[in-house]
């Protein structure tokens, strides 16, 4: 073979090796593409499933928040020492103790003389207990 034909023929060699060095880079090339393509669309979804996780979380934030200043409202209503009086005269029957009224509470270490009756103690107070309404600052009355 002469000179000119080796160069034909490391030409071919060159050129059938470049066309394959090209496909093979094509190839991963639109597989690397592909890759960078699949990731960001992942990347989004998981974007967007925070989003609507975040906003469920707000929803029940507020639904939580609404709820308990209703019940605070609810507390401070039977809080009121005006509708607490009211409710316990209204509803219960209960009233408040006049001056004349005494509420006899025995010493319990009495609780030997102490003779349980339908009465009640005869010298030192009323015949019948007398329903009273405790206090609304929660001390004793």
């Amino acid at each position: 073979m002469s000179a000119p034909d080796l160069k034909i023929q490391r030409r071919r060699r060159l050129g059938q090796s470049w066309g394959l060095g090209r496909f093979l880079f094509l190839i991963a090339f639109t597989v690397g593409f592909a890759s960078l393509g699949i990731w960001q669309v992942r990347r989004q979804y998981e974007v967007i499933a925070s989003g609507y996780a975040i906003d469920r979380d707000l929803f029940e934030y507020r639904r939580l928040l609404e709820r308990q200043k209703r019940l605070n409202l609810l507390l401070s209503a039977y809080k009121d020492p005006t509708a607490l009086r009211l409710f316990a005269e209204e509803d219960l029957g209960m009233s408040a103790p006049g001056r004349e009224q005494e509420l006899y509470i025995p010493d319990p270490r009495d609780a030997s003389q102490i003779v349980p009756t339908s009465k009640g103690p005869t010298s030192n107070g009323p015949t019948s207990p007398v329903p009273m309404v405790p206090p609304a600052h929660g001390g004793t009355p």
